[in-house]
């Protein structure tokens, strides 16, 4: 359905004016970010300033897809649009404005079935955004499920605090679209190969042999198996897809099923004696999926090594998880991980560690942690980052100091306080009836389930 341009963008304007002659087009300065106190200079206090927004504008109404799988052309549902991202107080960065032209669908698998959507975008030109790197491939957020709206950004802080090679960078922002609130939303970086996120190069169609055939490949673990080229693992059935290179060769696809193959049967028929050679050494760098596990373990992520699990292998390399994605069902927000016999859905007893949703006996972790010595590591690991993850309500009251008032605007927009959203499904009486009520429950979960992985890990 076409719109106007110009009516549908007089919210982002209005505000515009008042700064104009500070506005200039192009790609934002990067070091943005959104700990409290950031690099940003403050010349007014955050509680003052315009919160940054941004509009979009469509030549026609978005439709699905609504379902997954490699035969649906989500490319298809695109439709053209224009994209004002405005900051005109330097919330985030000292650039107030920036308009590109767009495509744009919705995202997301199940949260395809909520009333507030996510999008996908890309510029037609790279851009900066809110002080972040420019590119031309972005998300919008919804975090419908999440009645903080803060797991996401909760997470990737504890991914920054356990090292991950990378850490997508989010923003949360107010979306205009067509003229109408839509909420607070997230904008964040595409999960992607690119020199600042995941940082390889491809094989291409000619690495067919020798040790170029042996790198450098980036893996999604996703059940729905919604990319060109995938197989699922032989021994514990991982549903692995390959990301880059999209449309891999067949010396490529059979390599890699080889490599997971001699991987998992490394880790399956492994000698963990005191002196046992640890074969599974020799194909997955071992810190990377340690501190995957801390990350995981924390938060009781529902999908954890059947959706969103990300890994490389470089030429000549081992397998490294390289990144987390998607926490809005998880710390402390999910109410059906008791689903599985033996979890629980609060701060208490193992997930990952024991558990493992959706297969319970089996998994490449449960096999991992009858090792001793890797026992030992994650140990190690966990005491030098614990400090940090201690840290975690404190940056939560951060986040909630500087976002509080649109956050708050969102749920007047959508309001959902006090009921139910669907995937996330708890008993009435334990759904709290306040904002107030749903950040603390966010905080208490971070500060008990901190308090127990530090006892129980330590008894490794």
């Amino acid at each position: 359905m076409k719109r106007n341009l110009v009516c549908s963008l007089l919210p982002a304007f209005a505000a515009v004016l008042l700064f104009a002659a500070g506005c200039r087009e192009g790609a934002l300065f990067p070091g943005g970010n959104d700990t409290p106190g950031g690099s940003s200079e403050q010349r007014i206090p955050d509680s003052l300033k315009t919160y940054p927004y941004i509009s979009l504008t469509t030549e026609e109404e978005i439709t699905g897809p609504t379902r997954h799988g490699k035969d649906v052309d989500k490319s298809s549902y695109y439709v053209r649009g224009r994209m004002l991202i405005n900051d005109p107080d330097g919330f985030y960065s000292p650039v107030p404005l920036v308009e590109r032209d767009i495509n744009i669908r919705w995202r997301g698998h199940s949260t395809l079935t909520c009333e507030k959507k996510s999008y996908r975008v890309k510029f037609d030109t790279k851009a900066g955004v809110f002080g972040m790197n420019p590119d031309t491939d972005w998300y919008l957020l919804a975090n419908h499920p999440d009645k903080t709206l803060m797991r996401n950004l909760v997470a990737m802080q504890i991914s920054r605090i356990c090292g991950m090679d990378w850490t997508p960078s989010m923003l949360p922002v107010e979306l205009w679209f067509n003229g109408d609130f839509v909420g607070n939303y997230l904008i964040s970086e595409h999960k992607e190969v690119n020199d600042n996120k995941v940082n390889i190069k491809p094989a291409g169609p000619e690495d067919t042999e020798g040790e170029a055939l042996t790198g450098d490949y980036y893996f999604e673990i996703e059940s729905d198996m919604d990319q060109p080229a995938g197989f699922w693992t032989g021994i514990y059935r991982e549903p692995v897809m390959f990301r880059e290179p999209e449309q891999p060769t067949e010396e490529q696809i059979e390599y890699c099923r080889s490599y997971f193959a001699s991987m998992e049967r490394a880790i399956r028929d492994g000698d963990f004696s005191a002196d046992g050679p640890r074969e599974y050494e020799d194909y997955i760098d071992v810190d990377s999926f340690i501190n995957h596990y801390i990350i995981q373990e924390y938060a009781k992520t529902v999908d954890v090594l059947r959706k969103s699990t990300f890994l490389t292998k470089e030429k000549g390399g081992k397998l490294r998880i390289c990144h987390v994605w998607d926490f809005d069902l998880s710390l402390g927000n999910c109410s059906y991980l008791h689903a599985d016999p033996g979890a629980e859905d609060g701060p208490e007893g193992w997930w990952v560690k024991t558990i493992a949703p959706w297969r319970m006996s089996t998994g490449w972790y449960l096999r991992l942690f009858e090792d001793p010595q890797f026992c030992e590591r994650v140990k190690a690991r966990w005491n030098e980052v614990k400090g940090g993850l201690a840290g975690i309500p404190a940056y939560i009251d951060g986040l909630l100091a500087r976002h509080r008032r649109s956050f708050e605007k969102n749920f007047e927009r959508w309001p959902v306080i006090g009921e139910n959203v669907w995937p996330n499904s708890w008993p009435a009486e334990d759904i709290p009836a306040t904002y107030e009520g749903e950040v603390e429950n966010l905080k208490n979960y971070c500060r008990l389930r901190w308090e127990w992985l530090d006892e129980n890990i330590n008894k490794l």
